[in-house]
């Protein structure tokens, strides 16, 4: 009867352990599929929770492409329109995006972006941006100044 009691409280002693494993596996799956989220919505940096997505208006100043071991994308600068002197950053890594902006640029042409604020953004090549930086996830073109 002993050795009954005994195995049965080893079994549970593993189940124990077993279930704090899984736990533990859960919260990294978690994680990773944040990261995962962040990297297929285009956005380099965190995206702030209490952020709504935005949809903001202007013209594009500079765009910058990268292709490092860290991040293939770009980011542009965009001067908007209903807050003059005012100027964001936009991130993506999605090309379609990347062209829209390098069309808007190149042609002078407004456009409204779609995105949320980015927390502790991650820029490729390093430095401190001085002005608020976005993650996008989508925007249109508009064929007039």
């Amino acid at each position: 009867m002993a050795t009954i009691f005994q195995t049965v409280d080893s079994a549970m002693k593993k189940l124990d352990g077993l279930s704090q494993a899984l736990s533990s596996v859960a919260a990294a799956l978690t994680t990773a599929s944040q990261s995962i989220e962040a990297l297929r919505s285009g956005l380099l940096g965190t995206v702030d929770s209490t952020s709504p997505t935005e949809e903001l208006f202007g013209h594009v100043t500079l765009v910058e492409v990268y292709e490092t071991p860290t991040f293939r994308g770009a980011h542009a600068l965009l001067a908007l329109r209903d807050t003059p002197g005012k100027q964001v950053m936009i991130f993506t890594r999605d090309t379609r995006m990347t062209a829209l902006l390098l069309q808007a640029l190149a042609t002078k042409f407004q456009v409204a972006i779609w995105s949320r604020k980015l927390t502790a953004p991650l820029l490729p090549l390093g430095g401190t941006p001085s002005v608020d930086q976005y993650g996008t996830s989508g925007g249109i073109l508009y064929s007039s100044p």
